[in-house]
């Protein structure tokens, strides 16, 4: 029940001038008790249309004081099928006219989001002189010694150095774009990166986007997004002879150490399999993360098998578990499941039966990446029998 104490009557709808302020209160009262809008028309000779007599009351008071001016905020009248009488989303001071629940331009909020601006943006320069004092630091890292450079620096700095060396030479690019191009899986490019930041061999360069920096507890960045320099002294102070020779390393300094090109050889055959693996995985719908097993089965397959016959065991081990999903005879998990399975059972059945597998080729989805091109074209001289090839001591 309305008093009149709870309604502000400083400005009045036309449609009420006529009536007294109580007459007012009353018909409020009876259109909240149910009364019918048309009776209550017609009653106080009110000239407006049904519908919209909720919207010609006066304002109320409320018991919500203004955040600024404490002052009585006020609001208008729901209508009687809303549960809440009180129109808190037009809710607003009597004094100062600020407005609560919505973006309200009141002298105070205005205020209010002019200083929180001013402070956010202090903030922001702030944190920019971090990270650019950060950056700053990393320009002092000591500079790693061209002979000092061990060989699997060497096959590294070459691949990053081919792929995303800037025309310039005097930047590496970001490699958002070349995670694919660098090696032929996504873990053995971040093995890549990661070897060469850890061991300061490229540091980021100081002209990089400070978005790309990140502050946690510590200062860090996102190391596929910022833009590097090598960190390198040459050996004769020459840079320009310096890229040349990291560009295109001298391959007998790798031919003499027959451990190194074979391990290197069996990594790169093993992500080179990986690759197609859930590149035929993902074409036929297959849900499959590569767990502890299934690098266990391809370590084993890269130490017998070249990757072309490798591929060749994938593409029939899947050929087969899709055949027998689709015919019925098994689930889709089963089906994945008996992928590597069956890419296992078939490498040991050809090593016990001395069958020849025969070399599948590459697909053109997946192009030979950077370092394969430089390992067996460029250091070891042997082209696609790095593909067609099993992994050996014997170059």
């Amino acid at each position: 029940m309305f008093i009149e104490n709870n309604f502000v009557f400083k400005e009045i709808d036309s449609a009420l001038l006529h009536l007294e302020k109580y007459q007012i209160v009353d018909l409020v009262n009876k259109y909240y008790e149910g009364v019918k809008n048309s009776e209550i028309l017609v009653e106080y000779n009110i000239n407006v249309q049904s519908s919209k007599l909720v919207n010609i009351f006066p304002l109320v008071r409320t018991n919500v004081n203004c955040d600024y001016c404490k002052a009585t905020m006020i609001t208008k009248l729901s209508s009687k099928s809303n549960s809440n009488r009180l129109s808190y989303k037009d809710l607003h001071c009597s004094q100062c006219h600020h407005f609560s629940n919505i973006t309200c331009d009141c002298s105070n909020c205005v205020e209010e989001r002019i200083l929180k601006k001013r402070i956010k943006e202090q903030q922001e320069k702030m944190l920019d002189n971090e990270k650019y004092n950060f950056l700053e630091k990393m320009q002092c890292v000591p500079r790693i010694k061209e002979d000092s450079l061990d060989l699997k620096s060497k096959l590294y700095l070459s691949t990053v150095l081919r792929e995303c060396l800037n025309e310039e030479g005097d930047r590496i690019e970001n490699f958002v774009n070349k995670i694919n191009l660098i090696s032929p899986y996504r873990d053995f490019t971040d093995e890549i990166l990661n070897y060469l930041i850890n061991n300061s061999l490229i540091i980021p360069s100081l002209d990089n986007d400070l978005n790309n920096i990140i502050k946690n507890d510590d200062m860090n960045y996102y190391i596929y997004k910022v833009k590097y320099r090598l960190n390198i002294e040459p050996i004769d102070h020459d840079y320009q002879k310096l890229i040349h020779r990291l560009i295109y390393p001298k391959t007998d300094v790798f031919l003499v150490d027959e451990t190194f090109c074979y391990e290197i050889w069996k990594k790169i055959a093993f992500y080179e399999a990986m690759q197609y693996l859930i590149f035929k995985m993902e074409s036929v719908r297959y849900d499959f993360n590569p767990g502890v097993k299934t690098i266990t089965v391809f370590e084993n397959l890269v130490e017998k098998f070249s990757v072309g016959q490798i591929y060749n065991i994938i593409y029939r081990a899947i050929a087969n578990s899709t055949e027998q999903y689709q015919s019925g005879k098994i689930s889709k998990i089963h089906a994945q499941n008996m992928v590597i399975s069956s890419c296992e059972g078939q490498g040991e059945r050809a090593i016990a039966n001395n069958w020849n597998l025969t070399n599948y080729a590459r697909v053109k989805e997946l192009p030979q990446s950077q370092i394969s091109k430089i390992f067996f074209d460029s250091i070891l001289g042997i082209s696609y029998l790095g593909f067609t090839e099993k992994p050996t001591k014997n170059l």
